[in-house]
């Protein structure tokens, strides 16, 4: 026994991504190494789940060898069989290539911005979460990143910033040089460029900056990117070509974020799960508010979260989870009313309309759906972990809101 945990515990604190599954591919222990890999913090969210949709393979097999792009970074894969008291496992390791980065760095990185920014959904939360890398990456003592703010005249403001630099959060930028455009990297010394990064440079202590556009559109930059170094002296090729690249990278991040919002909000149903979408069902909700007040009718909300639904996405990618949430939604309609309206109201939940409803007949609704989510699996994920809450219209309601905000107080997690 003690030999057992004493390898398991070396086993879970191994830095080295790893995973062992039983002989069909579903997980079974991973590694803390593993965790970091897939940017989870807990290890329920992997357990149960098949490898193989991870890996996207359709089988891994004895001593399976391959290359794999896992959140944009490539790895070696490879699986071993082995056997304990005649049962068959599978142990695989993952090793992190860096051939390709070791040749040319700069080209390996800008793979990884693209891949990682096809699935962003906010250009703003992927900007924060990637600042500190950025100036890692691409040498710098700090970075600082503005946003254009609505005045006649062009004015950015420094709305993020690494540690070292977070003094110049809140400063306005103004003056803006012509020559600072998309896809061309403008530098800033001491002795001239831009007269409002030379003050910051003269704060901060450092000696050069270099500037780069984010997404023209009507000759206006929307976001500006500046690196700030301690020399004055050129930059590496490697790194000037590389922000000139970066520029329209990022400028492409943002576009399709920006469209990816605006396809949510625009249509009438979820793309993912052919349910209605937040805005219509606000309007069917305060439509039905004001039928029950004048009639009175009564109704009742529900709403299902998906607690997890953050480790679903970095395990199965913006797909898998919109397969999982599809899956989700289909189950859930076939145990409403047709009467009954459904909606994805926000990314990881749904919001049930349901007419007609009283205290005494949502309860039933509500052991029903329990009973369902408790019962289901909903492939590939193996584990998805809900919260319900439900709510009955009350003469007292003065507004529709008071509904919608009494859901967020009378969340049940389901075990």
């Amino acid at each position: 026994m003690f030999e057992r945990d004493f390898y398991k515990k070396a086993f879970d604190s191994a830095d080295t991504p790893l995973v062992v599954t039983d002989n069909e591919g579903n997980i079974l222990e991973v590694s803390s190494g593993f965790m970091s890999l897939m940017e989870i913090k807990s290890k329920d969210s992997l357990i149960g789940n098949d490898i193989k949709h991870i890996l996207g393979v359709d089988s891994i097999g004895d001593d399976f060898h391959g290359k794999r792009s896992i959140k944009g970074k490539l790895y070696s894969v490879t699986v071993k069989k082995f056997k304990v008291e005649d049962i068959d496992f599978y142990l695989i390791s993952f090793i992190r290539e860096e051939q390709l980065r070791d040749k040319n760095p700069y080209l390996a990185l800008l793979r990884d911005f693209m891949e990682s920014g096809l699935e962003v959904e906010n250009f703003s939360t992927y900007i924060k979460s990637n600042l500190n890398f950025i100036k890692n990456s691409f040498k710098a003592e700090c970075a600082i990143f503005a946003s254009r703010i609505k005045t006649r005249k062009p004015q950015f403001r420094v709305v993020l910033a690494t540690n070292n630099c977070r003094d110049t959060v809140n400063i306005t930028l103004q003056n803006i040089p012509e020559e600072l455009s998309l896809g061309n990297v403008m530098k800033i010394t001491s002795e001239g460029g831009w007269g409002e990064i030379q003050r910051i440079l003269q704060q901060l202590g450092y000696s050069a900056a270099y500037a780069l556009g984010i997404n023209l559109r009507r000759n206006e930059l929307k976001f500006i990117l500046i690196l700030f170094y301690k020399k004055p002296g050129l930059l590496d090729p490697g790194i000037q070509n590389s922000l000139n690249f970066l520029s329209y990278i990022l400028t492409y991040v943002y576009q399709n974020a920006e469209l990816r919002k605006e396809l949510r909000t625009s249509a009438y149903r979820d793309i993912a799960t052919k349910t209605y979408t937040q805005i219509l069902m606000k309007e069917f909700v305060e439509l039905q508010f004001y039928e029950a007040k004048r009639y009175g009718m009564t109704f009742s909300l529900m709403l299902i979260k998906v607690k997890n639904y953050g480790d679903l996405k970095k395990i199965f990618g913006s797909v898998g989870v919109d397969i999982i949430m599809h899956k989700i939604a289909n189950q859930i309609m076939q145990s409403i009313r047709k009467s009954d309206v459904m909606g994805r109201y926000t990314e990881d939940s749904f919001l049930i309309l349901l007419p007609f409803t009283d205290g005494d007949s949502m309860q039933v609704v509500v052991s029903r759906i329990i009973d369902l989510l408790k019962s289901t699996t909903f492939p590939p994920a193996k584990n998805v972990k809900f919260s319900l809450s439900f709510t009955n219209f009350s003469e007292k309601d003065t507004s529709y809101t008071e509904l919608l905000k009494r859901l967020k107080e009378t969340e049940i997690l389901l075990e």
